[in-house]
């Protein structure tokens, strides 16, 4: 796996964390206090921009994920809303 390919992993596994957490870009820029800009936030999560070390730990503590499951190679993080049940008012037709 060259820089490119990881860069990009590990920005896609950003952005499901960040959408996880219902969190729009603009919404990580204010909540964050400004910290994280919404162009550097979307800059990481396409891969455009490489991360910094302390900057992709604060991110990953920001969004309550470990370190670990972010990484490209390790367990995929599932987008939230996959696994989301059906409300009761569904039906199936047979």
């Amino acid at each position: 796996m060259n820089i490119n390919d990881f860069s990009r992993q590990l920005g896609y596994k950003l952005r499901i964390a960040r959408l996880n957490c219902g969190l729009s870009l603009a919404q990580v820029e204010a909540q964050s206090g400004g910290r994280w800009t919404k162009h550097s936030v979307g800059d990481y999560e396409s891969g455009r921009r490489n991360i910094k070390a302390e900057t992709f730990v604060d991110l990953a503590a920001f969004y309550g994920v470990s370190l670990d499951a972010l990484l490209p190679g390790t367990g995929m993080l599932v987008p939230a809303n996959l696994w989301r049940l059906p409300s009761k008012d569904v039906s199936l037709s047979l």
